[in-house]
């Protein structure tokens, strides 16, 4: 009984002896504090740090967190590792960083994650541990009143944008192509967050057709520094002639490090392109139709005067035009007393009225008196100062009398 107590005892006390050999290793784990509240699209790293008296003799495995809505990303394969003294001993640690992306407003929890370490032990070699990270709670937000959930932007403490063009030919005609590569570079952000800046307009209603291609992402690291960059390019190939404008492009920047939202605007560009003889066609058909059917009525309608004056007195006014541009006197007399016959029905003009010396002369002032003639008003003049003015008051006395025999 007496022997069974004493081995008894000796193995609790070899127990307790092997679990006071082990390496302590403890963790905490955090997010990073932000000035004002977390935003949406931001960058929010989640510390989690490792320390042991020992030292660490394998790679540390740390699962990722799956939290809905919220895009989560390693930011490095490798810990930053360092030396701390702690009550006076070194201690050996490790922190990793895992970056987090909101995608909506709202309230998240990032639930506890696994941590696999292997650390030495002073006796009984290396030791292997798995361990559980706390619960974190966070919160974001739209970063501005100016945008919604429905708006494009990109979070990050530094952007930039710039474009390039090139084209198919130095002198642009239809058929040729135009390039516009944009690229948007971001820190502290991933390359899928970077919204399109390009808005692939209906080019049919532009004179031009669209081509985009697939955007090129890149993410990397610089000296520590997470650097996402996005690369777009379109293609418009030219359909028309003329002046061709493409417009300017804005894209919206929230700036983390000072909370403020920024406008990154890239310039348009205007060209000037030449017309083939289709896409010319194909341009001013509507009108080139128009003009063909006007020459043709045009045409018809001369063939058809022609074809009835043929055996017919031609008319008035071109015996008159050819008077006029014969010089004949005589000839612009006579169809001046036919246009006036034809106006008034009356063969009374005065000669001085005429005045055909005047007249005669150039091609314009015939015209003006033919023009005269073929008004009442310009008629009526014609008789305005009489040669015997007694003789309007002789006739209105004349019928008065003539009224008063009658009645």
């Amino acid at each position: 009984m007496m022997k069974r107590l004493l081995i008894l005892i000796f193995a609790l006390f070899s127990s307790s002896l092997a679990v006071a050999s082990q390496p302590v290793v403890t963790m905490k784990t955090w997010l990073k504090e932000s000035d004002s509240s977390y935003k949406v699209n931001e960058q929010i790293i989640m510390y989690v740090e490792l320390a042991t008296p020992r030292w660490f003799t394998s790679g540390t495995r740390i699962s990722l967190p799956e939290v809905p809505n919220v895009l989560v990303k390693q930011q490095s394969q490798l810990a930053t590792n360092f030396t701390q003294r702690i009550e006076g001993q070194t201690w050996s640690t490790q922190r990793w960083e895992i970056a987090l992306y909101p995608q909506q407003q709202g309230k998240f929890t990032v639930p506890p994650i696994a941590v696999e370490v292997q650390v030495s032990t002073e006796k009984n070699g290396n030791l292997k541990q798995k361990l559980f990270t706390k619960a974190l709670k966070f919160e974001a937000e739209i970063p501005s009143g100016q945008l919604t959930e429905d708006s494009e932007w990109v979070s990050s403490p530094d952007a930039s944008i710039e474009q390039a063009w090139s084209s198919s030919s130095d002198e642009l005609k239809v058929g040729d192509s135009i390039t516009r590569t944009i690229k948007i570079d971001a820190q502290d952000t991933l390359s899928v967050l970077i919204p399109s800046a390009l808005d692939v307009p209906q080019g049919h209603e532009q004179g031009y057709q669209v081509y985009p291609s697939a955007p090129r992402l890149e993410d990397k690291q610089n000296r520590g520094q997470w650097l996402a960059s996005r690369e777009e390019e379109v293609t418009y190939v030219l359909q028309q002639g003329g002046e061709m404008v493409f417009p300017e492009i804005t894209f919206n920047w929230w700036d983390s490090s000072s909370d403020r939202l920024q406008t990154l605007t890239l310039e348009g560009k205007t060209f000037e392109v030449k017309h083939t003889f289709s896409s010319w066609m194909k341009q001013y058909r509507f009108a080139v139709t128009l003009l063909v059917c006007l020459l043709t009525f045009s045409m018809a309608s001369v063939w058809a005067v022609i074809r009835y004056y043929r055996h017919r007195p031609a008319p008035l006014w071109w015996r008159f035009h050819k008077a006029v541009m014969s010089r004949n006197k005589a000839q612009i007399r006579t169809q001046l007393y036919a246009r006036l016959k034809q106006m008034h029905s009356t063969l009374q003009m005065r000669e001085a009225e005429i005045q055909l010396e005047e007249y005669s002369s150039g091609y314009v002032r015939p015209w003006i008196l033919w023009i005269k003639l073929s008004q009442v008003t310009g008629f009526s003049m014609l008789y305005n100062n009489k040669a015997l003015p007694q003789l309007t008051k002789i006739s209105h006395k004349y019928r008065e009398e003539n009224e008063k025999y009658r009645t």
